[in-house]
């Protein structure tokens, strides 16, 4: 590898799919989770309430500045809890742990015909007010019986409930 470039040409297409990812974002001083509510034009869950999220891209890693090299190889260490970290950042405004928690995952299949597997994390939250951005337009600090006020994405009260039983 040249280290300036990323490749899939060797790849097999059939290992090939995005990274997604959803952060529950655990706020221990009232044992609440941050919700936000997506704009009405998005495209994907209009008007919904769900937690920050994106997808690991590529191009977020410098190939000129690997972590360390080994026969070739390119290591970057910590790529999904800097991930988190910037995606909580990007959406919501605040500052989270350094030490995300692993939920669960789940394959999926977008309607564009995307293979794609969802990684659900939680994370508790460092400091800073919340500003939602890229797409969000509102937040709220829930617990597990109020998001049932809020009209959410599917299995999102699920994951605030695992994270608040996982914090407490």
């Amino acid at each position: 590898m040249s280290g300036r470039h990323i490749s899939i040409k060797s790849a097999e297409e059939d290992k090939l799919f995005y990274f997604v990812t959803t952060i529950v974002v655990f706020r221990e001083s009232d044992q609440k989770c941050l919700i936000l509510k997506r704009d009405e034009r998005d495209d994907v869950y209009p008007g919904k309430w769900g937690l920050p999220g994106g997808r690991l891209s590529w191009g977020k890693f410098n190939l000129d500045q690997p972590d360390s090299r080994s026969d070739g190889v390119l290591n970057f260490n910590s790529p999904i809890e800097e991930h988190v970290k910037q995606v909580v950042r990007e959406r919501a405004g605040i500052e989270v742990a350094n030490k995300p928690q692993y939920l669960e995952s789940v394959f999926f299949v977008r309607s564009d015909g995307t293979p794609s597997v969802l990684v659900r994390f939680a994370v508790a939250y460092k400091e800073g007010g919340v500003v939602p951005e890229h797409g969000f337009t509102d937040f709220a600090w829930v617990d597990a019986e109020e998001i049932g006020g809020y009209d959410h994405i599917e299995g999102i009260d699920t994951d605030i409930l695992k994270t608040i039983k996982l914090y407490s």
